[in-house]
Parts: C-alpha cells; structure tokens; sequence
C-alpha cells in the first residue's frame, strides 16, 4: 500500500508499507536538467554531503550520530535519468518496533540536515575536487568504461545524451565554493523532490522538518536521441580494443513494443546463451567479454566487447549477422523473458528497488506495477521481437583501440 501527500512547498511525500522488511528506508530523490558544469558541481556537492553536515562537522562526530541510531547508514549518490539528473539521498535504519525508539522520524530530520544544511568550506570542497579528479583518473584508466563514455559522448553530438552525470574533468578546478553555495540554494529553492519511505513502519504525519524551501513538478525525464551512424576510434597505450556501438530507437517505456524491446535486447546480449556471448565469444572466441544493454529513458541501445585489435573489423561484421540471424531464423524467447521475470521479481525484495520503482512510475506518469510489467513480458511473441529490428538504427561505432597488440 502506497500513500502520497503534497506539503506546502511542493515537496511530495510518498509512503510505501512493506510489512517483510525489518528495516526502513527513508529515500529523497532531487531532479533537475542535466547541464555541462552543473553536473560536475552535482558530483562535488554530494561528495560534500556524504559524512559531514553543518551540525555534524566532521567524520566522528557524523557516525556517532548514526551509532546512535543503532547503525543507521547514510548513502548519496547521483545518476542521469534521460533529460535529468538525480540526486539520490537516503538514510537506513532498523525498523523502531524492535528498539522501542521513533526512529522514523530521526531519518527523517538527518535527511533533512543533509538537505537544508550541509557543510561549506574551502577544505571540504579540495578534498571533494581530489575525490573527484581520482574518480575521472580511474575511469581513464579502465579502458572499457572510458570507452563507452566517450561513445555516448560523440554518439548524439549537440544532444542531451552526449553530457554525463559525472561532468568533465577539465570543469573540476574551476568549480568556486560560493558557485557551490549559490546552487546549493537552487537545490533547496527550486527543483522537484520526492521523498520515498519504505518498509513496515508507522504513519508519519509530521514532517515539518521538510518545510523549507519548494519543489517543482516534475518533468518529463524521456530524451528522444538520435545516434549519428559513423566510425571513430581513438588509441590508448595497451594490448586490448575496446568497441562500442551505439543505437537509437523510438522506443520508449509508453511504447506498444517496449516488453518486446527488452527481450530483444536480452537474447542479443545479456545471457549466456545470447548470440553475442555464443557466437562471437564461446564459437569464435573473439571478445574477452561483450554484452548488450539499453538506456531506456534515452531510446538507446548499445553493444560493448572488449577483443584483440587484429579482429576489430570481423567483430564488427560478426554482430551485424547476429542481428540478421535474429530477424531471419528461428528464434527462442523463453530464457529471455525468464531471465527478465526473474530480476523483475527481485526488485520487491530490496527496499531501495521499491522506491525506485514507484519512482519510475511519478516520472512516466505510469500506474503499472511489477507485476503488470512480468505480465506484459511473458505474453512477448516472436514476431513482437523480430518488430523491434525495425526500430533501431544503424550504429555510431566507436573504436578505443590498443596501440601495443600483436
């Protein structure tokens, strides 16, 4: 049972009771545009916020305050979620029934200390811009991730979908604490928030610690992106090539074949039988690894697979005849919409999963549960799947190749 309420300032309260779980979660999630720049100073705030406030200015002082909540645990974090960019605060403790103490509402009011009153100074903020530069430094350094960033990257130039959630490098020194002080009152002032309580808990009628500030509606998350088809490739110092190919497609979560999307996607790469893994990898033993995801608030779907530089070309031809075997042979979907069920019933299991969800559902102004969704995948027909060949693109190619291969 889900109830949802509206305080004063637009920021909205939704309270979800799950009766199994002997912990609570209180989970609010801010969304705004994503932006060059406001991203990387998204990623330095949120360092910031993760184990000091204001009140609680140092390391210690922060987890003896969560010790005094039996253990509780503090995480924040930010993603990119189609047009938008999240920042995900939420604070977990043991439901109060077995401690005898209204620990609700102490979630609550640490939540909000995160929120309203964080910790600024010059200090603070150096150590946020070394966490960070280390962040970019070690996605540099692993080549399969830098890869696909700078796939995405040059996939949609001049689009929403080239601008990642975690900025630019080049951005980090640049960011002043009285720029970061100024967004900060943004976040509070303005942008939508929604506050997710999850788990076997009492009602909470109280929640004058969220008084301050607003919060808008908000707005439409799905970003229509259209891949440029080309070939780049850039070289590293290495023995491995790293390739990317990056598709777009028009559908989307409101689409008539979006469960057949998902299925698609599964049976080309993410399950040990996918053709991908059976034939590039297991037959021809080409790819170190290689997999098939989605990004489905961007209307993308990509391939990433990590081989010898000499067999670069034959990758590339060998993934296009999975796709023709796809569209003209025989094909077996069971697996796939097992596999999908299966992570679907999952997510009713973990108290972050549930609120994400019903998150899902405020952004698409969708009412589907997850029950509904493992019932529309497992009514996907074969010529459901084999249709969804026909809403992708050709792909943007991107090859990280390695300059010390045999």
């Amino acid at each position: 049972m889900t109830e949802t309420m509206n305080l004063h300032n637009g920021i909205r309260i939704h309270q979800i009771y799950e009766s199994k779980f002997n912990e609570v979660l209180v989970n609010l999630k801010i969304s705004f545009p994503l932006k060059p720049y406001q991203n990387t100073m998204t990623q330095l705030l949120i360092r910031m916020l993760g184990d000091r406030t204001a009140t609680y200015p140092t390391k210690k002082l922060m987890q003896e305050r969560l010790d005094t909540m039996y253990g509780a645990s503090v995480r924040i974090n930010s993603y990119a979620l189609g047009e938008n960019q999240i920042i995900d605060m939420s604070v977990k403790a043991i439901n109060s029934e077995f401690v005898k103490e209204d620990l609700l509402e102490l979630q609550c009011e640490l939540l909000a200390e995160f929120l309203y009153n964080p910790l600024f100074n010059e200090s603070l903020l150096n150590e946020a811009k070394r966490d960070l530069l280390m962040y970019h430094s070690r996605i540099k350094e692993n080549t399969a991730s830098y890869a696909q960033i700078q796939a995405f990257k040059h996939a949609a130039k001049g689009q929403i979908f080239e601008i990642n959630s975690i900025g630019e490098a080049e951005d980090v020194l640049k960011v002043s604490l009285e720029e970061l002080k100024d967004f900060h009152q943004l976040i509070v002032n303005s942008f939508a928030k929604d506050i997710y309580i999850v788990g076997h808990q009492k009602s909470l009628d109280d929640f004058s610690m969220f008084s301050k500030g607003h919060g808008d509606l908000l707005s439409k998350s799905l970003n229509e992106t259209v891949v440029n088809p080309g070939y780049m490739e850039q070289t590293h110092a290495g023995n491995q090539t790293e390739l990317i190919q990056v598709y777009s497609t028009d559908i989307d979560p409101h689409h008539e074949l979006y469960e057949a999307f998902l299925v698609f996607v599964a049976i080309l790469g993410q399950l040990p039988s996918s053709y991908l893994f059976r034939y590039i990898r297991e037959e021809q033993s080409l790819a170190y690894r290689i997999f098939a995801s989605r990004q489905v608030f961007d209307g993308v779907m990509y391939i990433g697979t990590s081989i010898s530089d000499k067999n670069l070309e034959l990758t590339q031809t060998l993934i296009k005849e999975q796709f023709d075997k796809i569209a003209n042979e025989d094909i077996e979907i069971l697996g796939a919409i097992e596999f999908l069920s299966s992570n679907l019933q999952s997510t009713s299991e973990n108290l972050k999963s549930i609120g994400d969800f019903c998150y899902r559902n405020e952004v698409l102004q969708d009412t589907t549960t997850i029950e509904g969704v493992i019932e529309k995948i497992q009514k996907v027909t074969v010529d459901q799947v084999k249709e969804v060949l026909n809403h992708i693109s050709e792909p943007f190619i991107f090859a990280y190749r390695g300059d010390k291969h045999e």
